[in-house]
């Protein structure tokens, strides 16, 4: 099966590089999903600082 590389957050300040396999794609489904933040969420997000 093919591999691909993806980042993965593992905890604040931390992204870890790891080989997954390519996932199945069914042409019906938008390729990426996307879901709203507050600005607060966002600002916690860049700045590592959570909840």
């Amino acid at each position: 099966m093919p591999r691909m590389k993806a980042a993965i957050f593992v905890e604040p300040g931390r992204i870890v590089l790891d080989d997954k396999p390519i996932p199945d794609v069914d042409p019906l489904e938008p390729a990426l999903a996307t879901t709203a933040s507050s600005p607060r969420c966002a600002r916690e997000a860049r700045s590592g600082c959570g909840g």
